[in-house]
């Protein structure tokens, strides 16, 4: 089954030697930034079933939305079903298993909120 596409606002790029498995669809707003090596992964595979191979359970397609104004750093990974919200940054080496609110900064694996770009200090 073909997957499901694409769509790159403005201005934005993509880092070097990074990857988009766009089968489900995965959409990148204006302004956004990613280093290399990003991993963007819009599908899993299912496993459920022990007494089935891995490969015939199919796979499970979820959507990928970075919005406008973030940065995604070196060697990040976004997986299925994720939104990362306007303004935020992934740092480097990050593994996102869910959504990031809107101008958060994110780091580990599992990625983790560190602080809000908003809030005063």
């Amino acid at each position: 089954k073909v997957g499901e596409g694409l769509t790159i606002g403005h201005q934005s790029n993509i880092g070097r030697f990074s990857y988009i498995g766009c089968s489900g669809h995965i959409t990148i707003g204006n302004n956004v930034m990613m280093g290399p090596r990003v991993g963007l992964f819009a599908e899993n595979h299912n496993y459920t079933d022990p007494n089935k191979l891995l490969k015939e359970q199919g796979v499970t397609r979820k959507s990928i939305t970075i919005e406008d104004n973030c940065w995604i750093a070196s060697n990040s990974t976004i997986t299925a079903g994720v939104t990362i919200g306007e303004g935020s940054i992934v740092a480097a080496n990050s593994v996102v298993p869910s959504n990031v609110p809107p101008f958060c900064i994110v780091a580990g694996s599992p990625a983790r909120v560190l602080r809000n770009r908003q809030r005063e200090e």
